[in-house]
């Protein structure tokens, strides 16, 4: 929990810098395209879930094949 605590927190700290590169685009294009606090919040919580799910979709994959291998020790 902590070190997902930490990744949040960088996260936000990405997302908001990438916020202020939208924001200073917007004297380039004549219309702000960055986004608003909540969107930047959720998009890094976004981020997080995602990275979250696939750390655990590849922890039960080991633990999948590591149960398949003893049932086919056990079955010879």
């Amino acid at each position: 929990m902590k070190n997902s605590n930490k990744r949040l927190m960088e996260l936000i700290r990405i997302q908001k810098e990438r916020n202020l590169l939208l924001k200073d685009m917007e004297s380039i294009l004549g219309y702000d395209i960055s986004f608003s606090e909540e969107l930047v919040l959720q998009n890094a919580e976004d981020i997080l879930a995602t990275e979250i799910k696939y750390k655990e979709d590849k922890e039960l994959e080991k633990k999948s094949k590591e149960v398949r291998k003893e049932i086919n020790l056990w079955m010879k």
